[in-house]
């Protein structure tokens, strides 16, 4: 139905009214009269993201501004301001600083300009574009990562000594020690697994072969036979940059005998899906039961289906888990796809869950003071640290730490200092109609103060003697790490959506503002991909321009589906889109070519284009077409451009779009049950449901939102769905019970084999 609404807009925009008539007779309860489609409430209109760039701002260029967008017939401005990388621009007779009385000053004329000409007025939520950080987060309120260090020891006797600083895994990016403002947790002590304490000696790689860039075979000599059990390889964003989302990759671990003629591969495992800030290696790990001697000499292949780039593969002797980068959370990479490669295991490899000792209380000063038992030890000292990320791209004098996002006082304070400061003081008198939050674009956060008492609280068990396992090792087995790890990224998910989402939402509402989410979950980091945008006002995605069959133009890159899914599931009218954002820059775009991108967007579920991006010209009178966001980023939406002039008959179009989708109930055939295992985005052109319209469905909605009525799968506001299907997963008691009760209400549930 959708798919018939947009349909027949896009044709009444060629002066046929007919197609409305023949809509209200096919389906009487869609009601929507001739006059309204023709004249869309200013509602639908489209808005703009609105960019400052440095001090190159004016009042007179911001006059200008304002009544181009309101001509174009542009209902409302989102508000941004930007670094400018080339200094002050010509003509601009006076640069204003970010944050500075002058620029309250300008703040509060934007917003009147904005009500004097019927524009909504909305902002960014800090400087820059991402994410919720500026110079009065201190380094102990900002995004924490926990770290460590290890020390082998032998037991026996007395030992006192000093454990190193920790800095593994490393720092997401170099920033001094004060900056990074480490902290001590806890010190962690177990029976070191057989073949960790040995460290490899470096080998020399003998041969390469590299095959249309797609395929690389290394052969590596040791000096002496190894016996090697996990390989580290570059990380999806690095193996292919432009596919890390898709990587499509399979990595080949041999040992090597008889002078080369005889192979023997331990590990054939597909890479997973990663993301575009992912900087982390990805592990693969030798844990099968098959038995084989050591060698000197051992054989890596990657083959992809994209272009490959392989600078380094590492060797270790020590048992890590498989992917345990990406299960213990730090960073968005695919689980599932991974799973039943791990299952052989030697327990001589693992550590013995009942042997980690806790000995923080032997732990002053930096030494450790301690009589272990018999044999050898390791000793892991663990910590947390600033995770180094700053809001961006913001001018210098807004920029600083991004704000703890796992407790509520970190966006307290930040809201404060910036879209609070301003609603009560230049924006006061309800200016400031609503603020937005950019895609997540800050990396991950593994650590927050209470997080061991919120994982009690949560899980209903301790983990502090599990932590080695965040950092790689088997605890027990394969099977019993990967239950933890999935309840560990589990609960970092549900306290950023509880503490800075649902947080920002309730802030929001206080202060009489609307708040506006795009992309997080599933697009860089871990956790329920559905249920952050419950909380905001209007869910957001973007799509970017032009459409393309690789790279950032290509469906799966930024994926609608998950940000429409989530509308219907939790009955949000409308699904907003930062539009047409490209890095193909050329100043040949043109309103055709944009309107089919449109349409595309149109029809996978967006209802409403925000424009990225309108950039601000300071400058009056001078050469045209103006200035561009950035030199080859955003499609140049401004009031030099050649085109301007159409842009009434352009914003019709996409208000006309708004009206027909927001007027009825999304209608789709399935519901697509995403399961429990907290992984990765699904494949947005995954093969099934071929054929059919489908909405994802996570644990939260289907617990708390969907009936059986009729035979089909009903939320509270009438949208409904006429089959739910369920992949294989892992399932909890309580998810599985309210699948047979769906079942035995009459609802059509499907089990069925996976997809990717």
């Amino acid at each position: 139905m959708g798919r018939i609404y947009f349909l027949f807009g896009t044709m009444y925009v060629m002066k046929s009214s007919i197609p409305l008539i023949v809509l209200s007779m096919l389906f009487p309860s869609y009601a929507l009269d001739v006059d309204s489609f023709r004249n869309p409430d200013r509602s639908c209109r489209p808005e703009t993201w609105f960019h400052l760039i440095g001090g190159n701002v004016s009042k007179e260029g911001m006059s200008a501004d304002l009544d181009a967008i309101a001509q174009a017939g542009i209902s409302g401005i989102h508000l941004f301001h930007g670094r400018s990388d080339f200094g002050a621009w010509p003509e601009v007779k006076k640069q204003i600083p970010c944050l500075s009385e002058d620029w309250d000053d300008l703040i509060r004329f934007v917003a009147d300009c904005c009500e004097e000409r019927g524009l909504v007025f909305k902002m960014q939520n800090c400087p820059g574009w991402s994410m919720s950080g500026g110079p009065w987060i201190a380094p102990s309120n900002a995004m924490r990562n926990l770290t460590y260090s290890r020390m082998d020891i032998i037991g026996g006797s007395p030992v006192a000594v000093e454990l190193p600083i920790p800095r593994m895994p490393l720092p997401e990016v170099k920033i001094s020690d004060e900056d990074r403002d480490y902290r001590d947790l806890f010190v962690l002590a177990f029976p070191t697994p057989e073949c960790d304490e040995i460290l490899l000696p470096a080998p020399e790689m003998v041969s390469e072969r590299v095959e249309a860039g797609k395929f690389v075979r290394r052969r590596y000599r040791f000096p002496r036979p190894v016996t090697v059990n996990s390989v580290e390889i570059p990380n999806p964003h690095i193996l292919s940059k432009r596919w890390a989302y898709d990587i499509g990759a399979t990595v080949w671990v041999s040992a090597v005998y008889r002078d080369g003629k005889y192979l023997k591969t331990l590990v054939q495992s597909p890479v997973p899906n990663g993301c575009w800030q992912d900087n982390v290696p990805f592990t693969v790990s030798m844990g099968s039961d098959v038995r084989f001697e050591p060698t000197d000499t051992w054989d890596v292949e990657i083959n992809c289906r994209h272009p490959l780039t392989v600078p380094y593969i590492r060797f270790h002797a020590g048992l890590r888990n498989h992917n345990w980068e990406g299960k213990a959370g730090w960073v968005l990479r695919g689980i599932r796809s991974c799973e039943n490669l791990f299952c052989g295991y030697s327990e001589k490899k693992c550590i013995n869950g009942d042997k980690v000792l806790d000995v923080t209380d032997r732990f002053f000063g930096g030494k450790l003071k301690w009589t272990p038992p018999e044999g050898r030890w390791t000793v892991l000292r663990i910590g947390h640290v600033n995770n180094g990320t700053k809001n961006g791209p913001a001018p210098p004098e807004a920029t600083g730490w991004e704000c703890n996002k796992m407790d509520p006082r970190g966006i307290d304070l930040h809201f404060s200092r910036y879209i609070g400061r301003l609603a009560k003081g230049p924006l006061a008198g309800g200016k400031l109609k609503g603020f937005i939050v950019d895609s997540w674009e800050c990396r991950r956060q593994t650590w927050t103060e209470n997080l061991e008492r919120d994982f009690r609280e949560l899980r209903g068990y301790d983990f502090r003697k599990k932590l080695p396992a965040v950092f790689g090792w088997v605890i027990d087995s394969p099977a019993k790490t990967d239950a933890f790890l999935r309840d560990w990224r589990q609960t970092l998910g549900e306290l950023i959506e509880k503490n800075y989402y649902a947080r920002m939402a309730d802030i929001a509402r206080e202060n009489g503002l609307s708040a506006q989410y795009e992309a997080a979950f599933g697009d860089v980091l871990t956790g329920d991909i559905l249920s952050f945008w419950k909380h905001c006002d209007t869910p957001m995605t973007e799509f970017w321009f032009p459409r393309a069959e690789e790279g950032v133009g290509q469906d799966d890159f930024k994926p609608i589906l998950p940000c429409a899914s989530s509308a219907h599931i939790y009955g949000k009218r409308r699904v907003s889109a930062e539009a047409f954002t490209t890095t193909r820059l050329k100043w040949s775009e043109d309103l055709k070519r944009l309107k089919a991108c449109g349409n595309h967007a149109f029809a996978r579920g967006v209802t409403h284009l925000v424009f990225h991006t309108y950039t601000h010209n300071p400058q009056v009178g001078w050469k045209k077409p103006g200035t561009s966001f950035g030199t080859r980023i955003g499609s140049p939406f401004i009031r030099g451009q050649a085109w301007w002039r159409h842009m009434p008959e352009f914003t019709a179009w996409a208000a006309r779009c708004c009206t027909m989708l927001e007027g009825g109930k999304p209608a789709n055939d399935i519901l697509w049950f995403l399961g429990e295992d907290v992984d990765h985005k699904p494949n947005e052109r995954s093969p099934f449901p071929h054929g059919y319209k489908y909405d994802y469905i996570n644990r939260d909605a289907l617990l708390s939102r969907i009936t059986v009525t009729n035979g089909l799968f009903t939320t509270p506001d009438g949208t409904f769905w006429k089959v739910l299907w369920v992949p294989p997963s892992y399932r909890t008691p309580e998810v599985q019970a309210k699948l047979q009760e769906f079942a035995a209400a009459g609802g059509r549930v499907v089990y069925g084999r996976r997809t990717t």
